[in-house]
């Protein structure tokens, strides 16, 4: 979640930018209102594959098989809650009068920022969970990131960097941030 919601907030303001919106107090609410279903996607595939890595049948197979299969199992009620919500708020982008070109970015800046929540919770977030959750088993002592990540909690750019487990490619290297 550390990445999920900084990149679908990214790709959202990118899609204000295209579409000629400044950033205002209208897109920056668009960009609030969304922030509840933008946590929901990623917060469930996360919750899921956890729960899929603990289960007693899956402690000889392999990470990715785990995680398709998590992912698989939250994937349908996860996209019709997503194309739900958008089906709901799009229409208003084709309010006319007044406030119709007025209010125009919350409907769209709402559904853009749904749907690339919902792109990142299924490929990005299998992704880094497989990778926290790998180095959480590896180790006998986990770090206390580790068990956050294992327990599902929020982990942020700081801990990540901190973690030798999570970045060890990265230690050393000039220009870095985690030394």
């Amino acid at each position: 979640m550390a990445v999920a919601i900084p990149a679908t907030l990214a790709l959202t303001l990118l899609v204000f930018y295209l579409y000629g919106f400044t950033l205002n107090r209208i897109t920056l609410f668009a960009l609030i209102f969304s922030i509840g279903i933008l946590v929901d996607d990623a917060i469930v595939v996360v919750e899921n594959i956890v729960r899929h890595f603990h289960l007693p049948a899956n402690k000889d197979r392999g990470w990715s098989a785990i995680a398709v299969e998590a992912v698989n199992e939250v994937g349908n009620p996860a996209i019709l809650a997503t194309f739900a919500v958008i089906a709901a708020v799009l229409p208003m982008a084709f309010v006319g009068g007044l406030m119709g070109p007025y209010m125009r970015p919350i409907p769209i800046g709402a559904s853009a920022a749904m749907f690339w929540s919902l792109l990142i919770a299924f490929i990005v977030t299998p992704w880094a969970s497989i990778r926290i959750l790998k180095c959480a088993n590896a180790s006998r002592a986990p770090s206390a990131i580790q068990h956050r990540a294992s327990n599902g909690s929020i982990i942020t750019m700081a801990d990540v960097r901190s973690d030798p487990c999570l970045m060890p490619r990265f230690q050393g290297k000039p220009g870095n941030v985690a030394t």
